[in-house]
């Protein structure tokens, strides 16, 4: 239920920020990268659990989340720095 809610509200979001002349192309580009991320996602999930499943293989995925975590966090903070430059250069040449 929550990851159909987060799907919808996601897409949601993209239609209302995207420009009217690249809504089909954000949307389709967004649904394709969730089909190719679940793909990978199963891939490596049977690759991790092909002995079975176990304390390490379990130990395999938690490291994979936290390393895709940091991953994700450190982008977003890339992300912040470049907008708060934007926005300092914007206030100087105003």
């Amino acid at each position: 239920m929550t990851i159909s809610l987060n799907t919808i509200t996601t897409q949601s979001a993209l239609n209302e920020q995207a420009p009217a002349t690249q809504k089909g192309t954000s949307l389709g580009l967004y649904r394709t990268f969730g089909y190719v991320g679940a793909i990978l996602a199963g891939s490596q999930l049977k690759t991790i659990f092909h002995g079975g499943v176990t304390n390490g293989s379990f130990a395999t995925v938690q490291r994979y989340t936290l390393l895709s975590g940091l991953l994700l966090v450190g982008l977003y903070l890339l992300l912040l720095q470049q907008k708060q430059r934007a926005r300092a250069e914007r206030l100087l040449n105003a």
